[in-house]
């Protein structure tokens, strides 16, 4: 099993970084793998969507499962595709000043491609370095929209 963690502080409140989770379209802003997301289904607890995109240069296309945590965070799971086993996880905690996000990932590599196991760990733990400071980036933006529409009715 091949699993990466990563945390990050966002300087918003966890329903903004809530919010701009939940909304699945994102996916395709922050994660580098994923090129293109149709959502089938979704509610307040779960949601389904398949994902297309390149992994390590391979195309490569999934369905997935997510669970929204009670956190705030969500958890997938890819239902079918390529690997054996995919699950991603987002998680928040409201801290003084914002939100902590914490993000891990874990893969069941394929039996010839366990020999690359440290390379595909670097690799994911640079990606998700981005992808983190992309969802800090779309969380920040939306909490100020969300507060500069607060002002504007309140005007």
């Amino acid at each position: 099993m091949t699993k990466v963690s990563q945390r990050l502080m966002i300087s918003a409140p966890r329903e903004s970084v809530r919010l701009y989770l939940r909304d699945l379209e994102n996916i395709v802003k922050y994660s580098r793998r994923i090129l293109q997301v149709q959502v089938s289904s979704q509610n307040e607890q779960r949601a389904a969507f398949e994902a297309s995109g390149r992994c390590l240069g391979l195309p490569w296309k999934s369905a997935f499962e997510v669970e929204f945590s009670a956190d705030g965070g969500l958890v997938f799971s890819a239902a079918k595709g390529p690997f054996g086993l995919v699950r991603a996880a987002y998680h928040l905690r409201q801290v003084s000043g914002g939100t902590i996000l914490s993000h891990d990932e874990e893969y069941r590599l394929p039996l010839l491609l366990r020999p690359l196991s440290p390379v595909f760990r670097k690799i994911l733990s640079e990606t998700m370095e981005l992808e983190l400071r992309v969802v800090k980036e779309g969380a920040e933006r939306l909490n100020r929209q969300i507060r500069l529409r607060e002002i504007e009715s309140a005007l």
